[in-house]
């Protein structure tokens, strides 16, 4: 890790920057002004000025002490939704979801920042529109969804370039070069860098804003590998920053030099400079800061195979990341302590680091998982539209080959046709040949006009055969388009997805036989009950793999036959009673007073009911409740189910399952890809647990296959319904159902 691309992510897409602001922020008198307030024990005492106070104290705070930052920050929201201040509850929101995303708790941010953005659009408060979108830029950032991220971060330049903000501008720009960097290209985000340092000079924003720039490409040519250019950008911030005694930009500027000599392996010069940065870190309070310079320190000194050292200010590190909530910090001392103790041969604290490790990469790996799908999907519509070129280009060259043959006809046409005129003058003036020489002409014209017509025809049938030929081949290269985005997509999930199991058995299996003959039979058992999970977590993956082929390839084969849908529901709640608990969730099944009866695959059945049950549990908080619920279709009005994504069903036809969670809801843009083969959507299991993005697809599948319906009614942030239709009669299901699935009429339901 690089403590400059590090402290970069942090710092990017801030809404008020604790360096670049063109106004200085000056803590004692903005706490003299809340002291004040509340010594006055006066509820009018506490007026808009005072809120923004409030706000201004958790800007200052947030980076350097979150969780006193988050206390101003709540005590602001308080006080302004009870004075009726609308600018300053945003203002308050908008800092919330900034400190929720140094957090790592990205969703919860951008509910924050969402509801901003909706205040700040109701107040018509450009400024605050465009800061909103600017931190939404920086979580998804955060999240390395680059794509989305730059999307966000134009639309704030977009509408702050109306109000004229040359430091709001600037700002922005250096958020999009940053970007630019971590996707590699380095050509564009040193473009912006320098457009953003041009900006803040010629408008004289102020030398902490300017010496901001310098570190940003410092970090572009260190990334780059140009090592002495980056040296001299961080130079340049260094007597920036103590020109104007900004403490922070100097320990800013320590930490990109440090890192730089670690890069040229000068580790002695690497060491001393990042232990000055975490000494001011630590004397301005701002502890991520220190924490992130700790665990680079860490790094020097395993690659001195110094291990003992590393342990001690991993350990430290460790403590300081716990205490702020900072997630990224935790795990990457996780990972060096596991290293170190690996190192010193202790391997019980080697895997116990390492599986900390494990589970907090494992909380972090959804978000880039769905990064990975995005780009799945992305690839796979370039391939859709590159087969639809190539369609366009044959089709064309198919129309000019057509158009070729048809001037080709027209002059030979008009050739006979001049003959036939020629040779109507010349009867003029050969009168007085014979007959005989006339009907040898008029035979030869006709035997000429059957050639050109058997021609005509000899290239209609081309014609034919090749645009025949040319259909077989535009299907065939749609076929093995399919199948190779069908085979990317495979091999992409599932290398991902296999990756964290396969490393933890690996670590287990080398500790078991490094440490074999001091293993005792309850660290055997323990060790290979972990190996057992893992495999699992891999069966598991590559078992939903294989389900969505067969159902796709026409190799699932469902028997229709009538059955009590209650029973079988309650065996799966009933299943997954133990999981919700170890949750702290409820899990509620309100069976029907009389029995309902679907005809439809009882294994099918079962499988989709595992599914919904389980994602409901898994993203749904603690201390919340699932119901599960089974009825006729009478029960849940039916007949006005036309809505999005709901079909439109006859009533007394069908027998209907609903799952009602109270987790984050689902949006307007997860509800349009919800059943789609390998889709993430912007929740997350609340546990850290694992998702392949298959498990809606399947059941989606399995419903189509028995001739139901499924379908999702949802409220962002208000839970989500999950309804599945199964016929209630065989009457209702369709004539084709014998295709792929079997149906017994005479089957007794019991």
């Amino acid at each position: 890790m690089c403590i400059v691309f590090v402290l970069l992510c942090c710092c990017a897409g801030r809404g008020r920057a604790q360096t670049g602001s063109s106004q200085e922020v000056n803590i004692d008198s903005l706490e003299s002004v809340v002291k004040a307030a509340y010594a006055a024990q006066n509820t009018r005492a506490i007026t808009p000025p005072v809120v923004n106070a409030l706000v201004l104290l958790a800007t200052e705070y947030d980076t350097r002490e979150p969780q006193k930052a988050l206390q101003y920050v709540r005590r602001a929201e308080s006080e302004a939704l009870r004075i009726g201040d609308s600018l300053g509850y945003a203002n308050a929101l908008n800092e919330l979801g900034i400190l929720y995303r140094f957090f790592d708790e990205y969703d919860t941010a951008l509910a924050y920042h969402t509801k901003a953005y909706k205040l700040f659009e109701r107040l018509k408060v450009k400024q605050g529109m465009g800061e909103v979108f600017n931190n939404i830029g920086g979580v998804y950032q955060s999240r390395a969804n680059f794509g989305k991220a730059m999307d966000y971060y134009l639309q704030a330049l977009g509408i702050l370039e109306t109000l004229d903000d040359t430091a709001w501008r600037a700002r922005v720009m250096m958020n999009i070069g940053v970007v630019y960097r971590l996707e590699g290209n380095y050509v564009m985000a040193l473009d912006y860098q320098q457009k953003a340092l041009e900006l803040r000079q010629r408008f004289g924003v102020g030398k902490r804003a300017v010496a901001l720039s310098y570190y940003n490409i410092g970090g572009v040519y260190q990334a780059q590998g140009e090592y002495g250019r980056a040296l001299e950008q961080y130079e340049i911030m260094r007597h920036l920053c103590e020109d104007v005694h900004d403490k922070h930009g100097v320990a800013l500027a320590f930490g990109g030099i440090g890192a730089t000599h670690q890069k040229l392996r000068h580790f002695d010069s690497a060491l001393a400079y990042q232990a000055k940065a975490v000494t001011m870190f630590e004397e301005l309070g701002d502890r991520r800061g220190a924490t992130v310079l700790m665990n680079n320190i860490g790094l020097v000194y395993n690659a001195l195979h110094r291990p003992q050292q590393a342990l001690d200010i991993a350990k430290k590190a460790l403590a300081i990341a716990t205490v702020i909530g900072a997630a990224g910090e935790q795990k990457d001392a996780c990972k060096l302590l596991s290293d170190a103790y690996d190192s010193l041969h202790n391997a019980p604290e080697a895997l116990r680091y390492f599986r900390r490790y494990t589970h907090l990469n494992d909380s972090i790996f959804s978000q880039e998982s769905a990064q990975t799908i995005a780009g799945l999907q992305t690839r796979y519509e370039t391939d859709k539209k590159n087969i639809e070129i190539r369609v366009l280009q044959r089709e064309s060259e198919l129309k000019e080959f057509r158009a070729k043959n048809w001037r080709d006809m027209v002059i030979s046409s008009f050739a006979v046709l001049a003959v036939i005129l020629v040779l109507f003058a010349n009867r003029f003036r050969l009168k007085q040949k014979s007959e005989e020489a006339l009907r040898r002409h008029n035979e030869q014209i006709m035997a000429q006009r059957h050639e050109l017509e058997a021609q005509a025809e000899e290239i209609k049938r081309s014609n034919a055969e090749l645009y025949v030929a040319n259909s077989m081949l535009e299907h065939k290269n749609d076929e093995l388009g399919d199948l190779n985005i069908e085979k990317n997509e495979f091999l992409g999930i599932a290398a991902h997805d296999l990756k964290n199991p396969l490393t933890g058995i690996r670590m287990l299996a080398k500790i078991m036989n490094d440490e074999a003959e001091k293993l005792t039979t309850k660290d055997v058992r323990e060790f290979s009950g972990d190996i057992l999970n893992a495999a699992e977590r891999m069966f598991t993956l590559i078992k939903n793999l294989l389900d969505v082929n067969a159902i796709e390839r026409g190799g699932m084969k469902v028997t229709i036959t009538p059955f009590n849908l209650g029973e079988i529901v309650a065996r799966v709640v009933d299943n997954y009673q133990p999981r919700a608990r170890a949750k702290n969730i409820t899990l509620h099944f309100d069976a029907p007073e009389t029995p309902v009866v679907a005809w439809a695959d009882e294994y099918a059945t079962t499988q989709v009911m595992d599914n919904l049950v389980s994602n409901a549990i898994k993203y749904s908080p603690s201390h919340t409740t699932v119901r599960v619920s089974v009825m006729s279709d009478q029960s849940y009005s039916i007949n006005n189910m036309d809505g999005q994504g709901k079909p439109r069903l006859d009533a007394g036809s069908w027998s209907l399952i609903a799952v009602i969670d109270e987790g984050p809801g689902l949006s307007v843009d997860d509800q349009q890809k919800l059943f789609g083969k390998f889709a993430r959507l912007s929740a997350r299991p609340t546990a850290g647990e694992d998702s392949t993005g298959l498990g809606l697809s399947i059941v989606k599948k399995m419903v189509e296959a028995m001739k139901g319906h499924v379908w999702c009614e949802s409220e962002f942030m208000r839970g989500a319904t999950f309804v599945v239709a199964l016929p209630s009669s065989f009457s209702t299901i369709p004539e084709d159902t014998t295709n792929g699935a079997t149906t017994n009429e005479n089957h007794e339901h019991g």
